[in-house]
């Protein structure tokens, strides 16, 4: 969020530098700073080129950056599911061992013994195959914390915008962004024809960020009201 905020900041600030660029050349020009001067030629010949891209950006509300924020964002929710789990897999044995055999039939392939990453990895793999049961992917990630006792619960809002925000990104991931049915059902508020390019504009982009925020939130609360969090009380 901060580098997109800091990427929008930067498009609209170069939009607007030729009158610096020009300013600054002045100032240089008057110095009689020959070097300087061919300088600042330089980069006022290139704001051309520079101002016609900040100028696209901006009329399309920055969608180009919005679209690598949202699948930045949906990154990280992945990976702080899948670490919560692996974390509790290779630190909690008993419950490790309770989920292995339940995906394997009472016939563990896993070596006894704490288990390794390889071994985490493997295990959540199928833990990741059984959650794929669920209704949405926000339900199974939930059913995957569960899973290893972290009681993670989301509100139906909630969901429905992180259900919407997985939809649009496979969209954008899978299809170039081509809208299909799934997106017209799960993204309305995107307002899109079918067979149009999705477009995410600041609006949608900052729904999509509040909720990985109220996700995040959520999670970090789960994980210090779990079984494996020791507090120490006066």
């Amino acid at each position: 969020m901060m580098l997109n905020s800091l990427l929008t900041r930067s498009v609209i600030a170069a939009n607007a530098q030729r009158g610096l660029l020009t300013l600054a050349r002045g100032i240089s020009s008057q110095k009689n700073d020959l070097p300087t001067i061919a300088a600042f030629d330089r980069l006022i010949q290139e704001q051309g080129l520079i101002e016609e891209k900040a100028r696209d950006l901006i009329s399309t509300d920055f969608h180009a950056l919005n679209v690598q924020g949202m699948l930045s964002l949906w990154v990280a929710i992945e990976v702080a599911v899948e670490d919560a789990v692996l974390a509790v897999l290779m630190n909690d044995e008993p419950s490790a061992r309770k989920i292995i055999a339940s995906f394997t039939k009472g016939k563990p392939d896993i070596l006894a013994g704490p288990l390794s990453e390889e071994s985490a990895n493997l295990v959540f793999k199928r833990m990741e195959r059984a959650a794929r049961e669920q209704l949405t992917v926000m339900d199974a990630y939930c059913w995957l914390l569960q899973t290893v006792h972290v009681q993670m619960q989301l509100l139906d809002e909630e969901s429905k915008v992180l259900n919407e925000l997985y939809c649009v990104r496979n969209c954008v991931m899978h299809r170039g962004g081509i809208v299909d049915g799934e997106v017209l059902q799960k993204a309305p508020k995107l307002g899109v024809a079918l067979g149009a390019q999705v477009h995410i504009n600041k609006d949608s982009y900052h729904r999509y960020i509040d909720a990985g925020n109220g996700f995040a939130t959520k999670l970090l609360g789960a994980v210090l009201a779990s079984p494996y969090i020791k507090t120490n009380s006066k």
